[in-house]
Parts: structure tokens; sequence; C-alpha cells
């Protein structure tokens, strides 16, 4: 009798239902870790994580204990046994810090930050076959991985600190911070040896806007120098928390310290240099920086980087700035991710639909995917110099959402680097991505002082993305589409947040909704209080423009997304898309003269999957039958005879 060969059928789209995970919608794709093909050099020794199952939870709210061997035991026998096997001296929930606000429990619970565990072992285990024997618990365990390696991307080379100038006036147009005509980045006339105009246009930018202190931007870094002459008035008012110690006490860093005075350091104060959204002068006129110190200024680093986005959304910030990822590419912990997704999800504060993060690409000269970047939650930023050239260290990519100026030196202090604040109260010329990074990330904020809550995040990433200046007749054929949409330029980008700010309210609708119901997606939602009409959008990437202007069915936004619906209806059906493993739909309310609202958005995974399958003898012949989760997805069968 012919052999059944039923271990070959491939489904091209496996998506689990997001019935099974409350907070699924929110998260972006993870590819599968190859585990056994990571480089031992991108793995942390001595360290893994595991998130149990809901199902043992009555186990785990007791702190898990040691036996009299000194190893850790949480109560089901299996999992200690392993405990033992590997010997597991120290157990700690891997969110504690944030899992002691109270206020935000149930949030917390419902995204499973309680069920994850960081587990310590001898430097000399072997992390794969440790993780892959606690993956094979199935039945306690949902995932076990080991943390990978990050770095802050920093210099290239070790520089030399400059004195912190002496006040006076500069003879630029405004501000008068001393320092501010060395700042071509801003404003370039060919400082350095630079192209005059290579820049991303602020001071225009400031003749509309100059930051506002409503307006909260995480910056997840080495700690900054609260207490800098040029940084303080724009700092949190509790300045923020130290995750590599666990506590309120900062420590001050240069990197940290150089990356938020770029993003804020105080603008128009006479001294030092200006911040992309430090005020106008006034004190306490900028942005708030909030210092989330996740690297040590002696060595050093936080155990969770996840733990920061929780920290940082729980109390009111709109924008996470990262100038860090991991050493190898391909890799990354699910605690990260979980993380960035819960600040996109429920930062924004009073201020924001929704959080943004960004991130550095990278130095590595490479089109590798290294994460956190990679990841289609953030905005990756590549680097320029002062000729709109990429910087020759920077990483690019298809997966490169921008540019920035982020310098390019030979040589320690080179002016041809980004000039900020450092630590002791100092300033530096440093260059990398790391110093791109921080400019998109104050535009972003200026972009919301300036238009506020008639804005989502995905409306923010839509007009950084849109109003970009052209850089790659600069830059060779190789990197053409691999620097993003274009080299930041924050006029443009204030210019269209000024029309939206000036244009007549238009209140988003309430309670939307998108449900799956093969082979449709079912889209409900209440109209707002003056029953605007509403106009929908989808896309399989996730990606939408801003609408001006009218639009009919079946039209494109330009920049992303096509037209659904439009009418005055409270619900839509639409037909599942079998080319994608998701789909987001955008839904805007419209008034008469076509002002918009804040865009809401939904994303739902395509239920392409088999739920049932069999293969019955038929004479010379198989028959094979199944049943689809979905009526409209198609099948390919394969077989390995």
């Amino acid at each position: 009798m012919t052999k059944f060969l039923l271990l070959l059928l491939s489904v091209m789209i496996t998506v689990q239902l997001i019935a099974q995970d409350p907070v699924a919608r929110f998260k972006g794709p993870r590819p599968q870790i190859n585990l056994a093909a990571v480089p031992e050099a991108a793995i942390e020794k001595g360290r893994i994580s595991i998130k149990f199952k809901r199902s043992v939870e009555s186990v785990l709210r007791a702190v898990p204990g040691k036996g009299a061997d000194g190893f850790i035991r949480f109560n089901i026998s299996a999992v200690d046994a392993l405990n033992i096997q590997y010997k597991v001296s120290v157990s700690a929930r891997s969110f504690e810090t944030v899992l002691t606000n109270k206020e935000n429990s149930v949030k917390h619970k419902q995204w499973g930050f309680d069920l994850w565990y960081q587990l310590e072992v001898p430097q000399d285990i072997d992390i794969k076959k440790m993780v892959a024997a606690y993956e094979k618990l199935s039945n306690y365990i949902e995932i076990a991985e080991p943390l990978y390696k990050i770095e802050r991307y920093k210099n290239v080379t070790d520089y030399k600190k400059s004195p912190t100038p002496v006040s006076g006036n500069s003879v630029n147009f405004t501000p008068n911070d001393t320092r501010y005509n060395e700042q071509w980045n801003y404003n370039n006339t060919g400082q350095a040896g630079g192209t005059a105009g290579k820049d991303i246009k602020l001071p225009q930018a400031w003749d509309i806007e100059t930051g506002k202190p409503g307006t909260i931007v995480a910056v997840i870094d080495g700690g900054a120098q609260f207490d800098h002459p040029d940084i303080a008035a724009n700092m949190w008012p509790t300045n923020g928390f130290n995750f590599v110690t666990n506590s309120t006490v900062i420590d001050p860093d240069d990197h940290g310290t150089h990356t938020s005075g770029t993003v804020a350091a105080v603008s128009n104060n006479n001294i030092g240099v200006s911040g992309v959204a430090g005020g106008n002068g006034t004190p306490g006129s900028g942005v708030k920086l909030m210092t989330l110190g996740v690297f040590g200024s002696a060595g050093g680093a936080a155990s969770n980087f996840g733990a920061p986005f929780i920290w940082a959304a729980d109390r009111g910030a709109m924008v996470a700035q990262n100038s860090w990822g991991y050493t190898s590419p391909n890799v990354y912990d699910q605690t990260v991710l979980d993380g960035i997704d819960y600040f996109v999800a429920n930062g924004g504060g009073a201020v924001l639909k929704g959080g943004i993060v960004i991130f550095a690409a990278g130095n590595s000269n490479s089109e590798a995917n290294f994460y956190p970047g990679y990841y289609d939650k953030v905005l990756a930023v590549a680097a320029t110099n002062n000729k709109d050239v990429r910087s020759y260290y920077s990483n690019f990519g298809s997966y490169v959402d921008i540019s920035a100026p982020g310098g390019e030196q030979t040589f320690a202090d080179d002016p041809k680097g980004v000039l900020s604040t450092i630590a002791g109260g100092l300033y530096e010329n440093f260059q990398g991505t790391s110093m791109a990074c921080p400019h998109v990330s104050g535009v972003a904020a200026l972009i919301v002082a300036k238009a506020g809550i008639k804005l989502s995040n995905d409306d923010v990433k839509a007009i950084l993305l849109t109003t970009t200046d052209n850089h790659y007749p600069d830059n060779i054929a190789l990197y053409a589409g691999k620097l993003g949409t274009g080299r930041l330029n924050a006029f443009k980008a204030i210019q269209k947040a000024e029309e939206i700010a000036n244009a007549p309210t238009v209140d988003a609708v309430t309670g939307y909704s998108a449900t799956i119901s093969c082979p449709n997606t079912s889209l409900v939602w209440t109209k707002n209080g003056v029953g605007n009409d509403v106009m929908i959008a989808y896309s399989t990437d996730g990606i939408f423009g801003l609408p001006s202007g009218a639009y009919n069915t079946g039209d494109v936004i330009p920049n992303g997304g096509a037209i659904i619906y439009k009418g005055n209806g409270t619900s839509f059906s639409h037909p599942v898309p079998k080319d994608s493993a998701t789909v987001t739909y955008k839904i805007w309310s419209v008034n008469a003269t076509n002002n918009y609202s804040a865009g809401l958005i939904k994303t739902v995974k395509t239920p392409f999957s088999i739920r049932t399958f069999s293969g019955t003898s038929a004479g010379a012949n198989i028959l094979l039958t199944w049943t689809k989760s979905c009526p409209n997805s198609d099948v390919i069968v394969a077989s390995n005879n």
C-alpha cells in the first residue's frame, strides 16, 4: 500500500487568530529565528528569558524559591527539573520595574508582562541547548529565548571633549545660542566644507513651532545629564529612571546627553547649542525630556530593554527615541518587541493617539536586517553627511524609513560631525546614526506640539515620511530606495502640521472595530457627534498617506492606502485580501469641505489556514481532503516522494 506522505502539506499563509491573543492586533510580524544559525557572539552568556502560559498563572503568583541545592523552583516539576539540570540560581520577573505600577496592572496583565522571567545560569552553560530544552515544555512555557547582545550606536572614534563656550550673541538669525552657527545640520551655509542647503530647514520650521512642554520625548539611552545648563530647563519634572540600577538615580552619560541635547537642548538661551524642539528661550518652553538609562556611563546595561517603553507610555511619553540596537542582524528579543508594541498602542499621553518609536538604523555599513530598526512598528533612520551623502558607516536597506544628518568625521571633535551637549556641562561633535535619529524624534515632537490631538501616531509618521527632501541624486545608484523616503525636512513637516492645526476641527469616530468573519472583515464604528461622513482605506503593508481633498471609492491616497468606503453609514464589510498575512484599515471622519479627523487604524490577521487534513487510499491514488478556516483561501499541496 502506498505510504502516506502527509507530512508534506505546506500552507502558504498561516496565522494565529486574534481571539487567541487579545493584543495580537498590536503586534508586528516576528519571523522565526533560526537559533542554530545565530553566531555565539550574538548571544548573552548566562541568561535566558522564558514566558509562562497563562494556564500556570496560579503557580507563578508566589515568588519562586530555592531548593536545598540552591536552584530555583517554580513548583512545576518539569520546569524545576530543568532548573536543576542547568543550575538556575537566580530568577526574576523580566518586567518587575513596570509591574509595580498598579494603576496599569490590568493592561500589563493583558499584555502578559507578568508571565516573563529571566533565568541566570553559570557562564559555561550552552544557551542554545538550554533554550531548546525549555521550549519543549510547551504545556507550561509559551516562549523561551536567549538574550541577544545590544549596543548603542556610538562614535567610530573615541573623541576628546571641547570646553563649555562662554555666553555671547550669535550673528545668525535665530536662536541666539553661541554655537548655533556650528550646527550645519539645522542650517547649512557651507560650514566645515559642507554644501549649503543640505540641512533639515530648521530655522524656517522654528518660525512656526519651537516646541511645547506638554509634549514628552522618552530618550532610551545612557542617562542624560539632567542638570546640564543647556538641558535642565527642558527636563521632565522627575527626570526619568535608571534601568541599569533600577533606581531614580540618573547616571549622566555622554551618549545619552548628546542625543537628548539634539532633541531638546534649550534654544535661544544665549549659551551653547540649540535643540530641535528646545523652545523659544522662555524658560521651560521646549518639549520635555524623559531620560531612561539603559546603559551605564562606566559599563553595564539594563537586563530588559523592553521595560522602558512600558514605563514611558504609562507616564505620557509620545516619542521613544532610541540610538541603539542588536550587535548582529536577524535577531531580536520578544520582550523588546512587546515593549515597543505597547508604546505604539498606549503611548501619546494627552497629546497624541498612540506613541511613535524611532530607532537609529545602525553603524555597520550594512544592508543586513538589524533590529529593532528593522521592525515594522518603528521608524528606522539612516545618517547623511553635510553634503547629503550617506555617511560611510550608516546602515541602509529597504526597511530604512528616512535619513537625517549624522555627520562624518575624520578626527577628534571634527566639525563635520553633529554638535550637541555631553556630560559635565560640555559640548562635542559626534557622528553616527545615533546622532541622526534624534533629529527625527525632535521634529516628531514639533509636529505634535503644533497639531496635537488632531493627529494619531500614524498621521505623524506619514507627515515625517511624505515631506522629506529627495537626496538620492546626491547618492550613488547602489543606495536607490535604501535610505528611506528622503532626508528629513522640518520646515515642510511643520507646514503640514500647521495646515492640519488650522483646519476646522473634525472629531474622529468612536467604537471603531475590525473583526474577521470569513470571507470578509466586518468594520463597525459610531459616527462623531455631528454625524460627519467617514472614509476608510486599507493597506496590506500598513502604510498610509495623509488624505487631502476629495476622494471616491477606488482612489488611492498618495503614499499609501486604497479607498474602499466613503459614506454616512456605521458599518462596512470588506473581502479579506488573500495576498497578505495582515491587512490594516484606517478610518477618518470627513466634513463637507474635505477636512479630515485624525485617522484611526485597526490591523487584522488574515485567517488562512487548514483546520483539518486527511488522506485515504483510492486505488493507485490518494484522496486528500481538508477544511479551510476561510472559504476564499487558496491551498497549495506538495509531496516529498
